[in-house]
């Protein structure tokens, strides 16, 4: 019987696979790219709006009930006043502290399509983040922050000086600016959604404890740590703005018959709370934008790393 010349199937060689990686795209212009990611975040957002309408909800709440509890506290100038804006302020930070942790997964969720697009050679690095970050702080974030400084500022009877007023809007949504982008840097540096919200819910505790509402009960040798944090700046400069100027005034009674007035003015509260004395709201709102842009420069650093060839 003649030999067959056909091998059984568990005897065919295969094929070596290719080894090499998938041919990559020359990289378009810079210009090029940014305008391609805006234009795909643009349209991820329109499609899909369900995030915009849930921040700008809960602005809009919280803005209407902070303004229903604090009605026309700034009327009040006795002492009490003084612990009543503190309470509002520090009530608008810790919001913009809790609200930013929704950004911990900006990149988390599209890590999969950035390796795929990226091993391709669609875009840089820096385009991706900058595009990101810009779509994700200006309309998610800089937006509510801004609702809540126009809703809240006049019905708590605030210092009604404009200016103090502009100061106000600024360092308020200096801050729901940068405290998102430290939430983004946060949760760029963690591998999975659970391990960042762990981190960013300890990175909040921590920026609220240095906040400046304890300053002057901190060990010296903590307090340094405050300065590092951009709750302090945001909260040192708009209890600065309200009340640098003002006078604080109480009544009280000694033996019973005769009435004593005593006044305290916004310096020396500043003062005994531990915060700066002097009208720097210009260095806190500029340190506040530095603070985002070396987020930014982080979070860069740290996706390029992540994803290093």
């Amino acid at each position: 019987m003649p030999h067959s010349t056909r091998h059984s199937p568990s005897c065919r060689r295969r094929r070596p696979r290719p080894t090499h990686a998938p041919p990559r795209c020359a990289p378009a212009p810079v210009t090029v790219q940014l305008r391609q990611l805006l234009r795909r975040n643009w349209l991820k957002l329109s499609r899909d709006p369900l995030l915009l309408k849930l921040h700008l909800l809960a602005a809009l709440v919280f803005a209407v009930v902070v303004t229903v509890v604090f009605w026309r506290m700034g009327d009040d100038m006795s002492f009490g006043g003084v612990h009543t804006r503190v309470g509002l302020l520090f009530f608008l930070v810790i919001y913009c502290s809790f609200v930013a942790m929704s950004a911990l997964p900006l990149f988390i969720h599209e890590r999969r399509l950035f390796e795929r697009e990226r091993a391709s050679g669609l875009y840089s690095v820096w385009a991706y983040v900058l595009v990101a970050l810009t779509c994700d702080l200006f309309a998610l974030r800089l937006l509510p922050s801004l609702l809540i400084a126009l809703i809240v500022y006049w019905p708590t009877g605030l210092n009604p000086d404009f200016e103090k007023y502009s100061i106000f809007c600024t360092l308020f949504t200096a801050l729901g600016v940068a405290l998102p982008a430290m939430a983004v840097m946060i949760g760029a540096s963690c591998p999975s959604s659970s391990v960042a919200n762990f981190w960013g819910a300890l990175s909040m505790l921590y920026v609220l404890a240095f906040s400046g509402v304890f300053s002057a009960s901190l060990p010296k040798f903590l307090a340094w740590q405050q300065y590092i944090t951009p709750v302090h700046f945001a909260f040192e400069g708009m209890l600065g703005n309200e009340m640098l100027g003002q006078t604080f005034h109480t009544t009280q009674s000694v033996g019973g018959k005769t009435s004593v007035t005593i006044s305290l003015s916004g310096t020396k509260v500043l003062s005994e709370l531990g915060l700066s004395v002097s009208n720097a709201t210009t260095i806190d709102i500029v340190v506040l934008i530095a603070l985002s842009l070396v987020y930014g420069v982080v979070t860069s650093t740290v996706v390029l790393w992540r994803h290093r060839e």
